[in-house]
């Protein structure tokens, strides 16, 4: 699990309009889940508070919590070095049946217990999903190519590798002239 991915591994996505289309999707699904937890809540504003408090601390602590954090720099590849690509929306289905999922059981769990600590964790999923779109964005931008994922779900931060798809030769492939 900590040895990064060759070029010819495992199964890649595009990254921004991948996580872009998670990220609307999320946000759809966080919705109606707040709309049910607001609905069947014994204590309509103590959900509320507790769980939007919830969401925006735990989202903005992720993201500072990554922002400190040290991440591999994405692999330079060439288009043909690229490995095995996943269609979008297979990708954005596995994505949004797994957030489905995390919605329906921490709402269920939240109505039974009335601890609404646990659905605020996971109401803060839009925030950090949108933040992951922004730093991807802003990664091509610097990079100069276009970012694509492993499609396996990185449970740790030494699991997250991306490939840089550039036009021209890797900057440690160019030959040297002396």
């Amino acid at each position: 699990m900590g040895e990064p991915l060759t070029p010819r591994e495992g199964r890649v996505v595009q990254t921004v309009p991948t996580t872009r289309a998670i990220a609307v999707a999320a946000t759809l699904l966080a919705l109606p889940s707040l709309a049910l937890v607001l609905i069947f809540a014994r204590n309509r504003p103590d959900a509320i508070f507790t769980s939007v408090v919830t969401a925006v601390v735990v989202g903005g602590g992720m993201i500072v919590f990554h922002a400190t954090r040290d991440t591999p720099s994405p692999l330079a590849i060439q288009p043909d070095e690229l490995p095995q690509t996943v269609s979008r929306l297979e990708a954005v289905v596995r994505g949004t049946v797994f957030l489905a999922f995390i919605y329906a059981f921490t709402v269920a769990f939240s109505l039974d217990q009335h601890i609404y600590i646990t659905f605020g964790i996971a109401l803060g999923t839009p925030i950090m999903t949108w933040d992951s779109v922004r730093q991807a964005k802003r990664t091509e931008r610097e990079l100069g190519g276009t970012l694509w994922a492993p499609t396996k779900i990185a449970w740790t931060r030494k699991g997250r590798y991306w490939f840089l798809v550039t036009e021209t030769e890797p900057a440690d492939a160019v030959e040297s002239w002396d």
